[in-house]
């Protein structure tokens, strides 16, 4: 259990999903249906309106121009910030705050479990409530999760705020990769 074990570890994953994304990037063709069950393959080039190839640089211009996608990638990786926060926290929170490093896998448990079904529900209310609504319930949900520590440290509180915390980034995260 050492620093340049676990980065070795890491750098071994971030290889294996780069090569899985390629992959799937790779393999993955867009298929339209023109008549009721036929499907024809379709060419992944970028046509612009008037049919033209469109090259990689303008395509990458209009990416990083759309300030939706910007503001999608933002949000994603505060999510995933937080998420990642939370996780680590749990442990230097229960141990030194605390007191209590026992305590640690009871509220992990919750925090981790109350994200699935949540995720789910959020992917399936989606449609109905929107990405924008979804998102802002799962942040708000989870900011009383945070904010209910500083209420009170007893053990039915925090395990209030870490599943307000999981439901939220469950319901807040549906909305990040659609």
């Amino acid at each position: 259990y050492t620093q340049k074990g676990f980065i070795g570890a890491v750098i071994v994953y971030m290889i294996i999903y780069v090569i899985a994304t390629g992959i799937c990037v790779a393999l993955t063709r867009e298929r339209v249906s023109i008549n009721k069950g036929d499907n024809e393959q379709v060419d992944n080039t970028v046509k612009d309106n008037h049919g033209n190839t469109v090259g990689i640089g303008r395509i990458l211009k209009s990416l990083f121009t759309n300030k939706y996608w910007l503001l999608s990638c933002a949000t994603g990786t505060l999510i995933m910030f937080l998420m990642g926060t939370t996780g680590s926290a749990t442990v230097y929170y229960t141990q030194y705050v605390l007191g209590n490093v026992s305590l640690q896998a009871l509220l992990s448990a919750v925090y981790s479990l109350s994200m699935i079904p949540t995720l789910v529900l959020g992917i399936a209310l989606i449609g109905k409530l929107g990405k924008r609504n979804c998102l802002m319930i799962g942040m708000g949900t989870s900011a009383i999760g945070f904010l209910l520590p500083l209420i009170s440290t007893a053990t039915p509180v925090l395990i209030a705020g870490m599943l307000l915390k999981g439901f939220g980034f469950g319901f807040g995260g549906a909305s990040m990769n659609s």
